[in-house]
């Protein structure tokens, strides 16, 4: 056994890292000539594990418009569904619940108020419209009842 060891050639290690352990970064001369993409393998073999790199983070999508619009939608698309109005996209069947689309229409006219002052033209339009086709079809609903 002692022969075996002696053959072995000795193991190299290189510091890789962008800073230092004192939090300098290092110059791109003292980090090797490789890229750290080509320097970490993709599968890494050892006695007893096999480990791989981890796969890179998706980007992050951006979102589109204005939050409080999407906000508006989405209790808007809730009030609808709630009204019968639109299918429960899943079960694909329309069912009215008019408590929960009471609550719902509330929430949006508590929103709204809470908001007064704040809003652009175009929130306050959407706002308004939204919350007069859900009470249209509310009343429509109550009273076909």
């Amino acid at each position: 056994m002692p022969d075996q060891e002696s053959k072995k050639e000795p193991i190299k290690v290189t510091d890789r890292r962008s800073f230092t352990p004192g939090g300098d970064r290092r110059s791109p001369e003292s980090q090797g000539t490789e890229s750290q993409a080509a320097a970490q393998p993709e599968m890494v073999l050892g006695e007893g594990f096999r480990m791989s790199r981890a796969p890179e983070e998706p980007k992050p999508r951006d979102l589109p418009g204005s939050h409080f619009n999407l906000l508006i939608l989405s209790l808007s698309s809730n009030a609808f569904m709630q009204l019968g109005e639109i299918p429960d996209p899943t079960t694909g069947r329309t069912e009215t619940n008019l408590d929960a689309a009471r609550h719902t229409i509330d929430m949006i006219e508590t929103l709204r108020a809470k908001t007064r002052g704040n809003l652009t033209a175009e929130e306050e339009h959407l706002i308004s419209e939204i919350l007069s086709e859900l009470k249209l079809a509310y009343v429509h609903r109550a009273s076909s009842k």
